[in-house]
């Protein structure tokens, strides 16, 4: 499952994964680093703490420098699931193919 194995690659590499499902965004520690970055910084939703049953987006969040290092990796490993792009230097997303 796409949820589970972002999940597993964020805290592998030590970064923040947020999961949003229309207005409702998530992560499993309101504590890790950068949990909060994309609400301070551009006014997205608080996250709650927890992980969704489902999710449009993913959001994998850090360093420029650790999602540089990661970013081919996560391209390489779901390209036929969803959808990656780099919305900031500090955002890495996946999307469900079916989110609208």
């Amino acid at each position: 499952e796409l949820l589970g194995s972002l999940g597993e690659l964020a805290r592998e590499e030590g970064i923040c994964v947020l999961y949003n499902d229309i207005d409702d965004f998530w992560t499993p520690s309101l504590d890790a680093p950068m949990a909060l970055h994309l609400h301070d910084d551009y006014g997205d939703p608080h996250p709650k703490q927890g992980v969704p049953s489902k999710a449009q987006l993913i959001h994998l969040v850090g360093r420029e420098q650790e999602l540089d290092r990661i970013e081919a990796r996560v391209r390489s490993a779901f390209s036929g699931t969803c959808a990656v792009g780099r919305n900031l230097p500090t955002d890495l997303v996946a999307t469900h193919p079916d989110a609208t």
